[in-house]
């Protein structure tokens, strides 16, 4: 007989694309500091790293520029190759995972993919609680470039919708 687990929700956070960040330096997105403060102060407290060098890539002052924050990175992604698919790009697509991979395991991290699509929340989030596992869920708005005013108000709102359905918080319920 096993013992049933407590309900999980998955842990919420959000990425740079989320602010209008594509690239690792473009003075046309918003700039890394607003985005982590303007992260935080919406309630998110998970996040994935985007481009690799748009965030410090420091791992102790990535730590503490996080950490002031309240925030926790989750993941990280590599971005910006044309696919595996072509051999010339093999070696850059590796050197860039492995630096992805080293900054975000020194962060302790975990790097997940989101499902494609719009989902009905309550259910996806039924289907979740059945898998018995802590999960991180990363909210993308697409939007480069975009006015540095326009990201906050929209993940405001992303994040409110998605905790009225129990999705973040510090713990992964209600904030």
């Amino acid at each position: 007989m096993s013992t049933p687990h407590p309900p999980y929700r998955p842990l919420l956070g959000s990425c740079p694309d989320s602010w209008g960040v594509w690239f690792a330096d473009d003075p046309r997105q918003t700039p890394w500091s607003r985005f982590l403060d303007e992260l935080a102060e919406v309630g998110y407290r998970y996040l994935e790293l985007g481009p690799y060098g748009y965030l410090p890539t420091d791992p102790a002052r990535l730590r503490d520029e996080v950490g002031r924050r309240g925030l926790t990175v989750a993941g990280g992604t590599v971005a910006g190759h044309s696919g595996l698919h072509k051999p010339g790009d093999f070696g850059a697509i590796l050197a860039e995972t492995r630096r992805v991979a080293e900054l975000t395991a020194a962060l302790g991290a975990r790097h997940c993919e989101p499902p494609y699509g719009l989902p009905d929340i309550p259910p996806v989030l039924a289907a979740l609680d059945g898998l018995g596992a802590e999960l991180f869920t990363v909210v993308e708005q697409d939007m480069y470039p975009c006015d540095f005013g326009k990201p906050k108000p929209i993940a405001a709102r992303t994040y409110a919708y998605l905790n009225s359905h129990g999705l973040g918080g510090h713990d992964g319920g209600a904030a």
